[in-house]
């Protein structure tokens, strides 16, 4: 094989490494709190959430007290199960976070 394949799949894999950076920075941002408002505003259980996302009781628990370091795979299905239910969830460049519940239809 040439030596540019070889570099095109070197960069290849450098860019899904960083891509993986990324997404696992980006999963890391939603803090214990967050979720536990989001479940509030939506008047969920742990179970209820659990069980949208397609995860145990206990990894919910886990990612909630911040005990844990959980998988990004995890903390992805909680988002996007609490995202899809209408939950927004807010970082600012302060630090503050917090969680807005958008109307229902929008």
């Amino acid at each position: 094989m040439t030596l540019w394949f070889y570099r095109l799949i070197k960069r290849f894999f450098i860019l899904l490494i960083e891509y993986y950076r990324v997404l696992r920075f980006l999963s890391r941002m939603i803090k214990g709190s967050q979720i536990r408002a989001a479940r509030a505003m939506l008047g969920w259980s742990q179970q209820d959430l659990a069980d949208k996302a397609l995860l145990s009781e206990t990894a919910v628990l886990k990612l909630e007290t911040e005990r844990a370091d959980t998988r990004t795979s995890t903390i992805l299905k909680v988002r996007k199960s609490l995202e899809e239910a209408g939950i927004d969830f807010i970082t600012r460049t302060d630090g503050a976070v917090g969680v807005l519940l958008k109307p229902a239809g929008k």
